[in-house]
């Protein structure tokens, strides 16, 4: 993970706008998490409590150095896309609108109930 922190900085920390929401597009529900948290979340996805961002073993720091570069390279390649960078905040926008709205009407409803 430093090291992506490291190539971010040193590409004027553009490298991964639009990474942290396009992740929590993957993963489907809202979060405050960090980049790095949110991809042990989709590495470790059955994690009873918040993922770890250190692995607790060889096998799990693996597995979670996959899940980061597979992810990296599915979301640079979407971010190359004409307008990629605008088209994943749009996408953004346009998800986080219909999760604050799912999250209205349960809560509307359970005041209703």
């Amino acid at each position: 993970m430093a090291f992506i922190e490291g190539c971010n900085a040193g590409n004027d920390w553009g490298l991964l706008v639009g990474f942290r929401e396009w992740l929590l597009m993957r993963i489907g529900k809202r979060s405050n998490l960090v980049w790095p948290a949110l991809v042990a979340q989709i590495a470790f996805p059955h994690e009873e409590s918040r993922p770890q961002l250190q692995a607790h073993d060889e096998q799990q720091d693996s597995e979670l150095k996959q899940a980061l570069f597979e992810l990296l390279d599915q979301f640079l390649i979407e971010r190359e896309r004409p307008h990629g960078v605008s088209k994943i905040f749009e996408q953004y926008s346009e998800w986080n609108q219909i999760r604050k709205q799912e999250l209205e009407d349960t809560a509307r409803r359970s005041r209703d109930s």
